[in-house]
């Protein structure tokens, strides 16, 4: 029982990851050349494919750490299990960068005018927005770090929500409500 919550909260993080990437299922239009060329070029200003897969790469080792913090009595089977699924998220997302790329200067073309993709632009090869650019990745490991007692409660209430659900979806008796309920404040931080 201890492998599934961990494996449930780790399932968590991937599906709201991915659940927030595809709240809108609709197909933008085909932007005018010019304003896709300058999409493609800010995002190669700012590291293309590498630095995307850069950054998925460290949100999702900031999510396996994450989880490990935040169900520290979880049993080593279900620790393997979390961090071969987050791997398996994380190279699948990594396939999709040319998609994810094209997407992205697609989306911004069809939303910036010729104008602000040109200033995006000079912005993006500017010494400050190559400086800044450069800082992201330290920037991002620090908000991580900063954000994870939050990111910690949030992981508690979640986890007591959907026991609370899965009970009342599968009409768990009283007794099986609290044995599950004991199994997930078992393995969650201490506050």
């Amino acid at each position: 029982m201890k492998t599934l919550v961990v494996i449930a909260g780790a399932l968590l993080f991937a599906l709201t990851a991915a659940s927030s990437a595809q709240t809108q299922t609709v197909a933008p239009a085909q932007p005018d050349a010019v304003r896709l060329q300058l999409a493609r070029e800010i995002l190669n200003a700012n590291g293309g494919a590498k630095a995307m897969e850069g950054r998925m790469r460290g949100l999702f080792a900031s999510m396996a750490d994450l989880t490990k913090t935040s169900l520290p009595n979880a049993d080593s089977k279900a620790s393997a299990v979390t961090e071969a699924l987050l791997k398996y998220f994380s190279d699948e997302e990594i396939k999709a960068i040319p998609q994810l790329i094209d997407q992205t200067a697609t989306i911004y073309a069809n939303n910036l005018s010729e104008r602000e993709l040109r200033d995006m632009l000079a912005w993006s090869v500017s010494p400050s927005g190559q400086a800044i650019q450069a800082k992201m990745p330290v920037i991002s490991q620090q908000l991580v770090a900063a954000q994870g007692p939050l990111m910690k409660k949030i992981i508690a209430w979640a986890m007591t929500t959907a026991v609370d659900r899965v009970c009342t979806d599968e009409k768990c008796t009283d007794d099986q409500r609290k044995t599950i309920t004991a199994i997930v404040q078992k393995s969650l931080p201490p506050s």
